[in-house]
């Protein structure tokens, strides 16, 4: 019977939970017997000596293996070196973030097997499109996705498939006969039922062979997905647009999810839809997609109804939004009555494209239409879509007794921009030393992200009409002070709120702007003055005791949706506020500082120190943290989770 070792060094239970894991993939395989253990177990050394196999795992210290794990190979080799040459292993890491120094560690730790005379082995099979673990299972720190999972427990099974077959003589289990073989084939048989789904569809559907016909496709992405698969879109909607017979291509993200995506198309016929369908590309390319993908639903149009403004200059550049809208009607006339009905002030206007009526099902009992138009920009259909026009449009569909039953706003991925965020770090009364550092923190994250970031002292950009508030999609308000807007900015801000144009992220001392009281040491306390800002970041600051060390509380169940990877407690010496009210319910508390950790809390139990909540009837995201007065915060991993975590729920990624 093979023996495989899972050995670890973990400090904060990010690689303790890999290894865990790697120890579930291990035991996938019958006949092998799999023991784990940590560098600090009294019989660790002795399990070396037991196993055939070992998969290694260490936390990232400056991209290379931790002290402890160095340590137990230094200390062991003084009786063992040149006693195990001949097992099979591997190693595996947590890092900090992606690209944080995994890979280098595996490598690192793969140098020191290997000078014990370890058979070193990489994995070569991809557990998502876009990770796999050729120089061992690295993870960002927890594995909490079903990729890193995946890594993890697929790094165990071939270990212990390279035991059974070395050790055990089991040449049935030899990888190339058993999981890459499998994994390849239902790669390519999703690949390949994609592709027969997709033209079975269309071939089902269209029966006119002669009047134009509209697709209009749904497709989820995930979101690890979406990356290759956009690349791939790029390159089908490029060479698609180019075929002869196509008056409309694009793919459109749907408003409010992300991982929603709709396909609209418009061909001259559906003899030109089944060349494309038949092409090089689409044979290349969708197969790839669908294995990235799930086709959620497949309309297309088998009778234009009414081509009401023909897109003739569509391919000059991509269209930027679509306006899906599903109308069921009641009877099988209501074709004729729809088209009679519909108001033309919507084709009059120059920032829409085109707009189309076709009839998606010809069934006498519920006659299914869809409403198409496509606009130039977000702004002009905002503004179309709250005009009396578009009023008319659905009296009309009202009048003709058929129904709204969904409509959708889909932004066109080309014209999709990168996120702006807005760091406001203004402070008129105390100026925290620790600005700096903070502001080039959050700068960094969105570099690393490609988010647009813009820093600014100047209020004047949150003034309603001379502003530009309105092009950033989350501010963050970095430890400010004192009265930070005139009557107009306060406006501006709370127009930003209610119309939902982005979320807030507030930094440390961000609930200790608009004060009544000017008291640098905190010991005074203080009260908001605009109940607005209070009620937005959930409370105002009171005052604090002196800076010192204490314990902060982490609900990991709450942090673990967040993607937030702190301990469930740890230390930190910082400015700990006592807030003017207590949290109300629809807010989140993510952490507290322990009451009994610190002295000078004059609050009723421990203290929230992070917490988010959905503001107003827009739900706008908004996350703060009080953490962070000293400089030196800001060189803290916890510190730099919390930094990106908050960036992302004032974003609506979270």
């Amino acid at each position: 019977m093979g023996k495989v070792l899972v050995l670890y060094d973990s400090f904060t239970d990010c690689t303790r939970e890999m290894a865990h894991m790697v120890a579930e993939g291990a035991a996938q395989v019958d006949g092998v017997e799999v023991r784990l253990r940590c560098v600090l177990d009294a019989d660790a050394g002795d399990s070396v000596h037991w196993a055939d196999g070992l998969a290694v795992g260490t936390p990232t210290n400056l991209g290379g293996i931790s002290w402890q794990m160095k340590k137990f190979w230094d200390d062991w080799a003084a009786e063992n070196w040149c006693k195990v040459d001949g097992k099979v292993a591997c190693s595996f890491s947590s890092q900090g973030a992606h690209s944080g120094g995994g890979e280098l560690t595996c490598m690192s730790m793969n140098h020191v097997l290997m000078n014990f005379g370890f058979l070193v082995f990489g994995v070569t099979d991809y557990v998502s499109p876009i990770q796999t673990l050729h120089y061992g299972a690295t993870i960002a720190k927890k594995p909490r996705d079903d990729a890193s999972q995946a890594a993890c427990a697929r790094l165990g099974l071939r270990l212990s498939e390279w035991v059974a077959v070395f050790f055990d003589r089991r040449a049935d289990l030899h990888p190339l006969l058993t999981t890459k073989k499998q994994a390849a084939a239902a790669a390519e048989a999703k690949g390949k039922e994609a592709a027969a789904s997709y033209e079975a569809e269309v071939a089902q559907l269209v029966k006119d062979k002669a009047a134009p016909v509209h697709l209009v496709v749904s497709i989820r992405v995930p979101r690890p997905n979406q990356e290759s698969w956009l690349a791939m879109v790029k390159e089908l909607v490029a060479i698609s647009r180019k075929e002869v017979g196509c008056l409309h291509y694009a793919f459109a993200r749907v408003d409010g999810d992300p991982t929603l995506f709709r396909v609209v198309e418009l061909w001259e016929t559906a003899a030109k839809l089944d060349k494309h369908s038949n092409s090089l590309h689409f044979k290349r390319l969708v197969p790839a997609m669908g294995k990235l993908s799930e086709t959620l639903a497949l309309e297309h149009s088998t009778a234009t109804v009414a081509l009401l403004k023909t897109p003739g200059e569509l391919l000059a550049g991509p269209s930027v939004t679509h306006l899906v809208m599903d109308v069921r009607a009641a009877d099988g006339q209501a074709a004729d009555e729809l088209c009679a009905a519909l108001p033309r002030h919507d084709l009059d206007h120059p920032a829409c494209v085109y707009s189309q009526l076709t009839q998606v099902k010809v069934e006498p009992s519920s006659p299914h239409f869809q409403y198409i138009s496509v606009w130039r920009s977000r702004q002009a259909l905002d503004a179309y879509l709250a005009s009396p026009a578009h009023n008319e449009l659905q009296e009309a569909v009202v009048a003709t007794n058929a129904e709204v039953a969904d409509l959708v706003i889909a932004t066109s991925v080309e014209a999709e921009q990168p996120p702006a965020v807005l760091i406001f770090h203004k402070a008129t009364e105390y100026y925290h030393e620790s600005i700096p550092d903070a502001v080039a923190a959050l700068m960094k994250i969105c570099r690393a992200h490609g988010w647009k970031a813009t820093s600014t002292e100047d209020a004047a950009v949150f003034h309603p009409v001379t502003g530009s508030l309105n092009n950033y999609q989350a501010i963050v308000f970095v430890s400010n002070s004192g009265t930070l807007f005139t009557s107009e900015e306060k406006q501006g801000l709370e127009n930003y709120i209610t119309q939902g144009r982005g979320g807030i992220f507030g930094v440390h001392a961000a609930i200790a702007a608009f004060l009544s009281i000017v008291d640098h040491t905190g010991a005074t306390e203080a009260t908001g003055t605009w109940p607005f800002y209070g009620n937005l970041l959930g409370a105002y600051f009171k005052n604090h005791p002196p800076v010192q060390e204490a314990k902060i509380k982490v609900n990991v169940d709450q942090a673990k949706l967040l993607g937030l990877g702190l301990p469930s407690e740890y230390k930190q010496t910082d400015e700990w506020y006592n807030l003017d009210r207590e949290l109300p319910a629809d807010i989140t508390v993510v952490a507290l500082a322990d009451h009994t950790s610190y002295e000078g809390c004059t609050m009723e139990g421990d203290v929230p120190v992070i917490w988010h909540h959905r503001f107003g009837p827009k739900r706008v995201p908004v996350f703060c943290s009080t953490l962070g007065h000293l400089p030196e915060s800001y060189q803290l991993e916890t510190t730099t989770d919390i930094l990106l975590t908050g960036l992302r729920f004032a974003l609506g990624q979270l």
